[in-house]
Formats: C-alpha cells, sequence, structure tokens
C-alpha cells in the first residue's frame, strides 16, 4: 500500500466525519447527534450513484480510498464546497465550513447564536471574519 494512499483515506475520513457532524441534527434529548451513513446514502446524489451505506462506511472507517465522483456527491449531498474533501485546501474552504457550521448552529439554538458573534450573515458576507474594534 502507497503510504500517500492511506495519509489521503485517513484525510477523507476525518473530514467524512466532521461532516455528518456539521450537517446532524438534535435528538429527542436535545443533544446533537451526526447524520448516520444510512440516513445519508439515502439523500440525492448519493442513492442515485449508487453510494451505499457500506461504501460510505469503508470511506469513513479508511478501507478504501474513495473515488473523486463520490467525493463529489458526498459533498453535494452534505451541501458542503465542493473542494470539503481536497487535502490542504484553501483557506476560503476552511472559512466556509466554519460559516457552514455557524449557520448549523444558528438554525439549531437561535437563542445562543448572538453569544457566538456573527462571522457568517445571511446578507452573504458568508466566511468574513469579524472585524477587530478599534480601540479609543
Amino acid at each position: 500500500m502507497n503510504p500517500d494512499d492511506a495519509d489521503r483515506r485517513l484525510e477523507i475520513s476525518l473530514r467524512l466525519k466532521a461532516a455528518r457532524w456539521i450537517r446532524g441534527y438534535r435528538d429527542s434529548r436535545g443533544k446533537p447527534s451526526a447524520v448516520t451513513t444510512g440516513a445519508l446514502a439515502e439523500i440525492e446524489p448519493l442513492k442515485s450513484n449508487g453510494i451505499t451505506k457500506n461504501r460510505l462506511e469503508e470511506i469513513e472507517q479508511g478501507k478504501v480510498l474513495a473515488r473523486p465522483m463520490e467525493l463529489e456527491a458526498i459533498a453535494r449531498a452534505l451541501k458542503l464546497p465542493r473542494d470539503w474533501f481536497e487535502q490542504g485546501a484553501e483557506a476560503s474552504t476552511r472559512l466556509d465550513a466554519l460559516a457552514l457550521l455557524e449557520e448549523a448552529v444558528r438554525e439549531r439554538d437561535p437563542a445562543r447564536w448572538p453569544s457566538l458573534g456573527a462571522t457568517a450573515s445571511p446578507a452573504g458576507d458568508r466566511g468574513r471574519l469579524p472585524q477587530a474594534a478599534a480601540d479609543d
């Protein structure tokens, strides 16, 4: 096995786990839960491309190296940037991911949103960091 393949499988595995949590939900007790691999496999375009629960689990466990088409379909199903799974993704992708995470938190618990700060807004300045307050 190529050591680069092992590193790539690990990177994809960690990003897939994080993505499932970002697109998660609150369970019946109000605790955060990740989208399950079974539920994810039922979302388009995964279902129509034959990406099954077992395939998702193999990818997440690092048993297989996901094909580019699979990664693109997973990113689309989870409403993440296309390059979410790219190793060494640009800073803009990381900021987009942060904005997506904050958006998910806002949707789940709007009462607590103000305490998190406003680094992303529905007005379109997604991914912008807040400006530091000027000292007078």
